[in-house]
C-alpha cells in the first residue's frame, strides 16, 4: 500500500533527524567506517542502482522532464565510481564543518557559528 505524499515526506524526515542525532554522537571511527560501508555498497550494488537509474529515466522522459534534467539524473558506472571515490577520500580530509544558524528573535540575523571536528 502506497502512502500519500506527504505521510512519506513526514517519515522520511523523522527518520533523518533520528539519523542526524545519532551521526552527531557517533565517534570519528564510527563515521569513517560508515563512509567506506557506504562507497562499498554503492560498488557492489552497481548493477541494481544503474537499474533504478534507468527506470528513473524512463519515468522522467515520460513525465517530460528536459533532457538536461534527465542528464543531471543520468547515472553511469563513472560516476557511481566517482560517488564510491569521493566517500572513500572524505575520511583523509583534515576537518569537517558544522554550520548552526541563529534562531533567536531576529532569524534574519547575518551571524553564523561554524564548529570544526577532526575527521581522523
Amino acid at each position: 500500500m502506497t502512502q500519500p505524499h506527504d505521510q512519506l515526506i513526514h517519515a522520511l524526515g523523522r527518520r533523518a533527524r533520528a539519523a542526524a542525532s545519532e551521526l552527531a554522537h557517533s565517534t570519528v571511527g564510527q563515521r569513517n567506517a560508515g563512509l567506506q560501508a557506504a562507497a562499498g555498497l554503492i560498488r557492489e550494488r552497481e548493477g541494481e542502482l544503474l537499474a533504478a537509474n534507468q527506470a528513473d529515466l524512463s519515468a522522467a522522459e515520460a513525465r517530460g522532464l528536459s533532457t538536461a534534467m534527465i542528464d543531471r539524473l543520468r547515472l553511469d558506472p563513472g560516476r557511481l565510481d566517482a560517488m564510491a571515490d569521493g566517500l572513500e577520500a572524505m575520511p583523509s580530509w583534515p576537518t569537517r564543518w558544522s554550520v548552526s544558524w541563529p534562531t533567536g528573535p531576529a532569524p534574519m540575523a547575518c551571524a553564523s557559528s561554524a564548529s570544526r571536528f577532526r575527521s581522523g
